[in-house]
């Protein structure tokens, strides 16, 4: 899933630092936020939520400027123009979302950030339990059913064998490394 920003491209950087407020919904939020930040030089003034719903509400009601979150998190209200998507952190638009440009299309050059899934076994399981677990994931990501899930809930499937999840895994730790830092530092 791609997580996005609700701001719009060139008015925040005439705003002093930290007057835009963002609500985030936790350290994934944070991170996306982390990440726009420093590809756009600005600082916003983040404000936690217990949960997307909470920062939404938020938004609605004026309480915060902007948003940060999944497009599940906010379909509802963009669908009824409640709220509005101003860019997503891919590196290609939403089919779903069409008419939202990325944030590289409106000159800003944000690494890609994304909220993944994965399974996990416990270390030391036979390799015949590894490819039985790896097979019925297949068959899951091959469904019907989990490919209209997907469709339905604006995501993106990607699935990856286990040794290169583990390749995935090992530059999304530092990508989080390296946005944590960036968020203690401001």
């Amino acid at each position: 899933m791609g997580s996005w920003v609700l701001i719009s491209a060139g008015w925040y950087k005439a705003k002093p630092p930290r007057s835009v407020s963002v609500g985030s919904a936790g350290t994934a939020d944070d991170m996306a936020i982390a990440v726009f930040q420093s590809a756009a030089g600005v600082q916003l003034n983040i404000v936690r939520f217990n949960s997307g719903g909470e920062a939404l509400t938020a938004l609605l009601g004026g309480h915060v400027d902007l948003a940060a979150g999944n497009p599940l998190e906010f379909m509802g209200q963009l669908q009824s123009k409640a709220v509005r998507a101003l860019g997503v952190f891919r590196p290609t638009r939403f089919e779903a979302m069409s008419d939202v440009p990325t944030m590289k299309e409106q000159g800003i050059d944000v690494a890609p950030f994304q909220m993944w899934r994965g399974v996990a076994l416990p270390p030391g399981v036979t390799p015949d339990v590894v490819a039985y677990w790896q097979d019925i994931m297949k068959k899951v990501a091959d469904s019907k059913a989990f490919k209209d899930y997907i469709t339905a809930n604006v995501a993106a499937l990607h699935p990856l064998p286990a040794p290169q999840f583990v390749t995935f895994l090992g530059a999304q730790e530092a990508l989080y490394k390296d946005m944590l830092a960036k968020l203690g530092q401001n």
